[in-house]
């Protein structure tokens, strides 16, 4: 299990149903475990997780907020 998909397995307990991000090398892994943990619960759509990757990084705060 990588370091992204105990990312996804904290949020997922938390309750979290949306993450925000922006796109950039570094945060890659991490959006292709949000796909990897989707596809682990297809049958269970209220379990996924929404990854929202706004055009610019003032979109995304105001989306968050």
């Amino acid at each position: 299990m990588s370091g992204a998909d105990i990312i996804l397995r904290v949020l997922s307990e938390q309750g979290v149903d949306t993450v925000f991000g922006y796109s950039g090398g570094a945060i890659l892994p991490t959006y292709d475990a949000v796909f990897r943990f989707n596809e682990m619960h297809e049958g269970n759509p209220e379990r996924q997780i929404k990854l929202v990757v706004p055009a610019n990084e003032q979109a995304a705060g105001f989306m968050a907020a």
